[in-house]
């Protein structure tokens, strides 16, 4: 899904030579990426909230806190695409 974001919405509008389509591609991405974020966020409560009075040991944290890194480690090549873009 990250992926997508970045390919679809991101590159494209950053490679416009406009600043102010520039701006509003960022925008667009980081209200989509907001918007999952907050989906993730209310997956992994609910998950929490479902499995935390069943489970036994510490293994039941685990898929949580993989769909949080697993969100957020691929925004880093959306951020360095942002910045290299700011710095050009």
């Amino acid at each position: 899904m990250e992926y997508l974001l970045f390919s679809r919405f991101l590159v494209p509008g950053l490679a416009r030579p406009e600043p102010a389509e520039k701006r509003r591609t960022v925008i667009r991405w980081f209200s989509f990426n907001a918007g999952i974020w907050v989906l993730v966020v209310l997956g992994c409560i609910a998950y929490i909230a479902l499995v935390r009075p069943h489970a036994t040991g510490y293994a039941w944290i685990v898929p949580p806190v993989a769909a949080l890194l697993g969100t957020g480690l691929p925004m880093q090549l959306s951020v360095m695409r942002i910045a290299r873009t700011a710095l050009s």
